[in-house]
């Protein structure tokens, strides 16, 4: 009898097994699997570049939009988190990690922006010149302090300016850090010469992670877009068909749950 009973409850916990694999490959059921924050070599080589731009959304979204500096905090959280379903065995993370490499698009831009100088500023004719500095010491402050390059020579266009034309030279600027471009582009617009700023803020269509903070947890979303006669990954805006993996990663065990997919058929 205790072996029939054994043997019953085996046979359960195997079809149990077998159904919840068979939700995990649908993406039908909520499904729960720990996993540590080992955030391995492999794991920041590949996820360095998306764990900054998902922190710069976090901050961008959160009461420190106007710092300039991203806060390491944020970068920490969300590679662990990355790291979490990378680490997990859900079939949607094979999807998104093995056969389509989801990655974060490239906004927003964290260390390349634009200025448009008036050049009738002494300081703008340094720049003109190709010169770093400009001896204008608000400008050069903000230079050194950011680890800011002039990128390449000026370029000259014409904008209306409060009804006038005006001449300005648009400056290329790169920094060797990771910024909160925003609240930069903010301190250079307050200083005499500079008309405006600018910077990639927006992301193009395709894929896609996105990230929302949902106080002790986070919640990422792996998107991938495609057209009807190409591969996922190729189409870069106005895609006709998305599909979309979710996930939600606890701050407090590193634990990860598939949470779903919605959208289009896979590729």
């Amino acid at each position: 009898m205790k072996k029939l009973l054994s043997l019953a409850i085996l046979m359960t916990l195997s079809l149990g097994l077998f159904t919840a694999c068979e939700e995990d490959n649908d993406g039908d059921t909520t499904l729960g699997l720990a996993s540590e924050c080992d955030i391995s070599n492999n794991v920041k080589n590949n996820y360095k570049d998306d764990a900054v731009r998902l922190a710069l959304r976090l901050q961008q979204a959160g009461p420190l939009a106007s710092q300039i500096e991203i806060p390491q905090a944020l970068v920490d959280r969300a590679l662990g988190a990355l790291s979490a379903v990378y680490n997990s065995d859900f079939a949607a993370r094979d999807s998104i990690v093995e056969e389509y490499d989801v990655h974060a698009v490239d906004y927003p831009a964290y260390n390349k922006f634009t200025l448009q100088v008036d050049t009738s500023f002494a300081w703008v004719k340094e720049w003109e010149d190709g010169s770093r500095l400009t001896e204008n010491a608000a400008i050069d402050e903000l230079m050194n302090a950011y680890s800011i390059d002039l990128d390449g020579s000026l370029t000259p266009v014409t904008v209306n300016v409060g009804g006038t034309d005006l001449t300005v030279f648009i400056a290329s600027l790169t920094s060797t850090r990771a910024l909160n471009l925003g609240g930069l582009v903010s301190l250079f617009e307050g200083i005499d010469g500079v008309v405006s700023g600018d910077f990639n803020e927006a992301g193009a269509d395709g894929n896609n992670i996105n990230i929302i903070d949902n106080g002790n947890s986070v919640e990422l979303t792996y998107t991938i877009g495609y057209d009807a006669d190409e591969e996922a990954g190729e189409c870069l805006a106005d895609c006709e068909f998305k599909r979309t993996w979710a996930f939600t990663v606890y701050d407090s065990d590193c634990s990860a749950v598939y949470t779903g997919v919605e959208g289009d058929p896979a590729p």
